[in-house]
């Protein structure tokens, strides 16, 4: 194998790495939502998006954890992400 085939298969391996560590967390944030518990679904949504921040609906749930806390402006802010990521949300 080539150099320039070991760094695109180490490229892959990453960019899967991202996509199933900000998968994790957007799961862990959607069980808070379920508990009622929207500040700690707000931190697993947010560290989704530190990992992988093309995920529109890490966006979407943050943005709507935070309508529940009556954060009327973080939460349009978030759903304009959301919008704005529609086309590049890879099925994370």
């Amino acid at each position: 194998m080539n150099n320039m085939s070991k760094f695109l298969n180490t490229l892959i391996f990453v960019f899967s790495w991202k996509r199933k560590k900000a998968r994790n967390f957007y799961k862990n944030g959607l069980k808070k939502v379920i508990l009622k518990d929207f500040v700690g679904a707000i931190a697993e949504f947010s560290m989704s998006i530190e990992v992988y921040p093309k995920i529109e609906r890490a966006y979407f749930s943050r943005g709507m954890a935070k309508y529940s806390l009556k954060d009327y402006t973080g939460a349009i802010e978030d759903l304009t992400m959301a919008i704005e990521n529609i086309p590049h949300d890879e099925d994370v």
